[in-house]
C-alpha cells in the first residue's frame, strides 16, 4: 500500500506536512518548537519531542523541523541506562508521529526498566505514538492542562480517479496482485484495497493497545480507544497517567511521593506471619501414640520371618533403622562365621546309597543361599527353612556330623 500509518494528531500531522513543503520549497529555517529539560536531580533526560519517525532525514534536521527519530531516542535510552543516574525521565512533548520504526523505542524503555526506573514527564501534549512511548515507562506525569491519549492509528489514501478523467487524464496502472500499488495517485481504489488498508491500520492499532496494556494493566480498552485525548486529571481517573504536577521542578517530589505510596501499598498486601497455635497435651499425646503404633509396625513388617528379634527391638524402642543396623550385623557375623566353618570342615564320609541320595539336593549353605534369593528374605530366616529341609546337610556342613 503506498500509504503511511500514523499515529499522530491530523491537525499536528497536518501542520507537520506544511511545514516540511514550507522548508523544500523556500529554503525556511524553523526554530525548535520545544525546550528541551536540562536537568533533574540524580537523573539522566530524553527529550523527545515533535514528529516522531524511525530516523530524521538530514535535511529536515537542516531547516530546523522539530522532529525525534526512534533511533535517536533508543541511543539515548541506552545510554542513560548504562549511566551512574539513578533514573531516566523520558521528557515527551509531541502528538506522535509515524509507526514504522517505534518499536526500537520501545524496546530499549522496556530494557532500561530492567536497569533503572524510568518516568516520563509532558506539560503539554503527549498523544498517540509520543503516548505509546511514554506509556512504557514505569509511571507517567503530566501537568494539568496536558492532553493525554490518542491511542489508536490511521492512513490517508487519495482516490484521485475521478478528478483526473475529469482531466482528460486516465492513470493505468499494470500490477501483478489485486493490492499491489493501491493509493497510487489517480488510480481507483478498490473495496479490496480499503479493506486490506483497514485490516492493517486494526492490526498496528491492535499492538499499540496491548503494548500500552502491557505496561498499565488497569487500563480500559473500551474507554480509551476513541482516538481521542483527555486533559490530565481525567486522563489521570482513567489510568492513563499516575500523577499531575505543577511544573518539571515538582516531579522529584512527585516520584518520591509514588514511591512511598507503592511501598505503602506493598506492605499492607502482605499479611504479617501468624504464629502457630500451642499444641495441646491433648494434640501431643494422640500424635506421640500414632509415631509409637507406626514404629511398632514397621519393625514388625520388617522382620515378620524373625518374630523374635521384632520383639526384642520394638521392647528396646529401637527405631526402624537401628533395627534394621543390627539385623545386618547379626547376619554379617553369622554368615562369615558359617563360611569359616565351611571352608574349614571336610565332607563328611557317606555310605553309597545316601550319597546318591544326598548328592541329589544341594549342600546346606547352597540351599540357603537359593532359598534368599526365592523367596526375597534374609540369609538368617533362609537358614532355618534348609535346616528343615536337609538336617543332615546342616549338621555335617555346620558341625562335622553324619553317620
Amino acid at each position: 500500500m503506498n500509504s503511511t500509518i500514523v499515529a499522530m494528531e491530523p491537525r499536528l500531522w497536518m501542520a507537520f506536512l506544511e511545514d516540511v513543503r514550507c522548508a523544500q520549497e523556500n529554503k525556511v529555517v524553523f526554530a525548535a518548537k520545544s525546550t528541551p529539560m536540562k536537568s533533574i536531580p540524580a537523573a539522566d533526560v530524553v527529550n523527545i519531542s515533535g514528529v516522531l519517525m524511525r530516523s530524521v532525514p538530514a535535511e529536515y534536521k537542516a531547516y530546523g523541523l522539530d522532529m525525534t527519530g526512534y533511533d535517536e531516542i533508543a541511543e539515548a535510552v541506552m545510554k542513560a541506562a548504562n549511566s551512574k543516574s539513578e533514573r531516566i525521565i523520558l521528557n515527551v512533548s509531541s502528538g506522535g508521529g509515524m509507526t514504522d520504526g517505534i518499536d526500537v523505542a520501545i524496546d530499549a524503555i522496556r530494557a532500561a526498566k530492567a536497569v533503572k526506573p524510568v518516568y516520563a514527564y509532558t506539560d503539554g501534549l503527549v498523544a498517540s505514538a509520543a503516548y505509546w512511548l511514554a506509556s512504557q515507562a514505569d509511571n507517567v506525569f503530566a501537568t494539568r492542562l496536558t492532553e493525554v491519549g490518542g491511542i489508536g492509528v490511521y492512513s490517508v489514501m487519495y482516490d484521485a480517479s475521478e478528478a483526473m478523467k475529469a482531466r482528460g487524464i486516465e492513470v493505468v496502472v499494470a500490477r501483478s496482485g489485486s493490492v499491489k500499488g493501491a493509493g497510487i495517485y489517480g488510480d481507483v481504489i478498490t473495496d479490496e484495497m480499503r479493506k486490506v488498508e483497514q485490516e492493517t491500520v486494526d492490526a498496528i492499532a491492535e499492538k499499540f493497545f496491548n503494548d500500552v496494556a502491557a505496561s498499565r494493566v488497569e487500563i480500559d480498552k473500551g474507554a480509551t480507544t476513541s482516538g481521542r485525548t483527555w486533559l490530565a486529571e481525567t486522563a489521570k481517573e482513567l489510568n492513563l497517567i499516575d500523577g499531575i504536577v505543577k511544573n518539571v521542578f515538582d516531579l522529584p517530589d512527585a516520584i518520591n511521593a509514588l514511591t512511598r505510596e507503592a511501598q505503602a501499598t506493598t506492605a499492607t498486601a502482605t499479611p504479617e506471619p501468624q504464629p502457630e497455635e500451642p499444641i495441646t497435651m491433648a494434640e501431643d499425646h494422640e500424635c506421640a501414640v500414632a509415631a509409637e503404633r507406626e514404629r511398632v509396625l514397621a519393625i514388625s513388617a520388617a522382620f515378620a520371618d524373625d518374630p523374635a528379634f521384632a520383639r526384642k527391638h520394638i521392647d528396646a524402642g529401637s527405631t526402624l533403622e537401628a533395627a534394621k543396623a543390627a539385623h545386618y550385623d547379626i547376619l554379617k557375623a553369622r554368615n562369615e562365621a558359617l563360611a569359616a566353618m565351611s571352608d574349614a570342615t571336610p565332607a563328611p564320609m557317606k555310605n553309597s546309597g545316601e550319597a546318591a541320595a544326598q548328592d541329589a539336593r544341594p549342600g546346606y549353605f547352597a540351599r540357603m543361599k537359593e532359598i534368599a534369593a526365592e523367596k526375597g528374605i534374609s540369609l538368617m530366616a533362609a537358614a532355618k527353612i534348609a535346616q528343615r529341609e536337609n538336617p543332615e546337610a546342616y549338621e555335617a556342613e555346620c558341625f562335622g556330623g553324619g553317620n
